[in-house]
């Protein structure tokens, strides 16, 4: 007896070639790795440094998995004068499907950061070196100085990384 398929819905074999699809690239996306970069080759790459704190994190429009992350700037040390950057990172959710980009950094509404960002293909920006090019300002607990986090938690007194940016120019 041969059963009928219902029109939208994927068959068995579709889903199965959907999820190797997906597995795929996730497997490539993994795989691949970003290059370590000290802090003097972040300041040569970058088109635009700033520190700033993080106004809004938004979804993006629908059905285009994006997020929107809105930072107002507080002092920059490189590029064009701005008083706000917009993101718009490759990852999102809708429908009950997230993508994520690794590598990517992620951002929370009031969080102090230190961005070194290139121009995209478009008139924007987006981050350089993935997560690296994003250090957060932190207070130490300790000290109750301002201290600038790396993506591997190391910390550093902020006055001293700012000196650091300045004189890396």
């Amino acid at each position: 007896m041969k059963v009928a398929s219902c029109p939208g819905r994927p068959t068995r074999s579709r889903r199965s070639v959907l999820l190797a699809s997906i597995l795929a690239i996730s497997s490539a996306l993994l795989g691949a790795t970003l290059q370590s970069k000290s802090l003097e080759q972040l300041v040569r790459e970058a088109d635009l440094i700033i520190q700033g704190r993080v106004q809004a994190v938004t979804p993006g429009s629908k059905g285009t998995f994006t997020t929107s992350v809105v930072v107002s700037v507080q002092a920059q040390w490189k590029g064009t004068k701005r008083k706000t950057v917009r993101l718009i990172l490759p990852r999102g959710s809708e429908g009950g499907i997230t993508q994520e980009v690794p590598g990517l950094p992620t951002f929370r509404v009031g969080e102090e950061v230190v961005l070194f960002l290139v121009r995209d293909s478009g008139q924007g920006y987006e981050i350089l070196g993935g997560k690296q090019g994003k250090f957060s300002i932190k207070t130490d607990p300790q000290t109750g100085m301002q201290v600038v986090e790396d993506l591997a938690g190391s910390r550093s007194d902020l006055a001293q990384f700012r000196k650091a940016l300045s004189k890396a120019k």
